[in-house]
């Protein structure tokens, strides 16, 4: 991955690549996973729906690897 001479690709500022898209998309799909599971502890979506996100999830990760 060839980035941006002197700033980090944690901070997001780096070429567009496929390897950095896909680290990209992964770090949004937890994010998502994430604000589910939270708004499932207010109430606001069931325990079953969280579940069926983050199975979703997982096999999205193990078939893009």
């Amino acid at each position: 991955m060839t980035g941006v001479r002197g700033q980090s690709s944690d901070r997001g500022q780096f070429e567009s690549q496929s390897l950095s898209g896909y680290m990209a998309g992964l770090k949004a799909q937890r994010m998502e996973a994430r604000l589910e599971q939270r708004r499932s502890r207010n109430g606001d979506i069931d325990e079953e729906a969280v579940g069926i996100i983050q199975f979703r999830l997982k096999l999205r990760t193990i078939d893009l690897l």
